[in-house]
């Protein structure tokens, strides 16, 4: 789902999920050179707002400069420039090619994308 309503955890009204696939994954992407820990932090917030079936694995955070993907699972974290995507396509799941190509329109049609 691209902008997804949802509840965040101590902020009042509700926010919007960049991109949500409920039980695997959600990206939070922000403008260039913007605080990716800080779209880490707004992203688990959303996470009050969604049932434990929905909870995602995978939390994918970019600037359109440099992305971070964190397995949750794993526990693990990897972050790489937007220049080196092409070394990571195969990344669980391909979830950090498929954030550029919703993010950066330029691998989609936007027009396939269901708002919400």
């Amino acid at each position: 789902m691209y902008e997804k309503k949802a509840e965040r955890f101590g902020k009042t009204g509700k926010g919007r999920i960049d991109v949500f696939w409920p039980g695997t994954l959600l990206a939070e992407h922000k403008s260039a050179g913007q605080d990716l820990d800080a779209a880490f932090e707004q992203a688990t917030d959303y996470f009050a707002g969604l049932s434990e079936e929905e909870l995602p694995r995978y939390v994918v955070v970019s600037d359109f400069r440099s992305f971070r993907l964190h397995d949750l699972d794993e526990g693990s974290v990897t972050q790489f420039a937007l220049a080196e995507l092409p070394k990571h396509i195969a990344c669980p799941l391909r979830c950090v090619t498929s954030c550029y190509a919703l993010f950066g329109g330029r691998l989609s049609n936007s027009k396939n994308l269901k708002k919400q």
